[in-house]
């Protein structure tokens, strides 16, 4: 896995693959955390390309990776210089409540133990607060054909969720059932409100 995170940091930001791929799901997340979405958690940032393009705010957003090679790039780019840490996603170096939003865009099919993944997300969100996850999904129904393709191809380490199996997900996880567009082929975004209990 770090191996593959340190080649693809190398062409990450390439501006054919960010434009065609990347940048619709990040425009779409843009266009709903409005202006003023308070502070923001970008999990999975890579390079953070997401980071780079959010308006600028009193609370400047920050993100975290489990690869030092793609925050490395990242640290190249003036504006995110200080603001990327590396962490794991399953236990993250933040105190509870302490997020109002978390973004976290292409990366949650890595994540090894996604219930507790998204209980840690729930964990450090501030009441009220909300998860903008772009997810890799079955593109016409709920099958795991796609995540068995997946599986073989990669010895295991990525998946392909169903929707339904998301949104379950989330509400194990402690959060309000999540509402859910499709913004590319195979990719879905799920916006999901912590639950108040």
């Amino acid at each position: 896995v770090d191996g593959m995170f340190k080649a693809w940091s190398l062409f990450y930001d390439n501006p054919i693959q960010q434009k065609l791929y990347y940048g619709p799901i990040q425009d779409a997340v843009i266009e709903r955390l409005g202006t003023s979405p308070g502070r923001v958690l970008d999990l999975g940032c890579g390079t953070g390309a997401l980071m780079d393009k959010l308006p600028a705010s009193s609370v400047p957003p920050f993100g975290a990776d489990i690869s030092r090679d793609m925050l490395l790039q990242g640290q190249e780019k003036p504006g995110l210089r200080g603001r990327l840490v590396v962490a794991d996603g399953h236990s993250l170096p933040l105190a509870d409540c302490s997020i109002d939003v978390i973004t976290c865009l292409i990366s949650f099919h890595f994540y090894l133990e996604p219930l507790k993944a998204l209980s840690e997300m729930r964990r450090v969100l501030a009441p009220g607060g909300r998860v903008y996850m772009a997810a890799l999904t079955a593109f016409f129904f709920e099958s795991d054909l796609l995540d068995q393709s997946f599986k073989a191809a990669t010895q295991g380490l990525f998946r392909v969720y169903a929707p339904s199996e998301l949104r379950t997900l989330f509400e194990q996880a402690g959060f309000k059932t999540p509402e859910h567009a499709m913004v590319r082929p195979f990719t879905r975004l799920f916006v999901a409100e912590r639950a108040s209990v």
